[in-house]
């Protein structure tokens, strides 16, 4: 499981099969899939569509995210993206340290 929040990988099953009959568990549909909080969303208004994830502006690895305040609907592709980014870049700083993150708009191909 890739959480893009931390940054951090980790394997939850060995198989298919077995990820599935975890998944089955409130446990797990609340761990990997964040039932509570996708339910608190929803009442703010925040359901994404196919393709869409709430993401978090600050990003959730910030001391400055701010919860369901700082969510907001976004695309999926687009959110892991630049949050992956953001994790390369961060990867070998202490926890704790303070970045700043600056944000450049797309360079233009044409």
């Amino acid at each position: 499981m890739l959480d893009v929040g931390s940054g951090n990988f980790s394997l939850i099953a060995e198989s298919v099969l077995e990820f599935t009959e975890l998944a089955m568990t409130p446990e797990g549909r609340e761990e990997w899939f964040a039932g509570g909080e996708t339910n608190a969303a929803a009442v703010r208004g925040l359901v994404p569509g196919p393709g869409q994830c709430i993401g978090f502006y600050p990003p959730a690895v910030s001391a400055e995210c701010d919860g369901l305040n700082s969510a907001y609907v976004t695309d999926l592709y687009d959110n892991v993206g630049w949050l992956g980014d953001m994790h390369r870049q961060i990867a070998t700083l202490p926890d704790g340290a303070k970045v700043r993150i600056v944000v450049q708009p797309p360079t233009s191909n044409s």
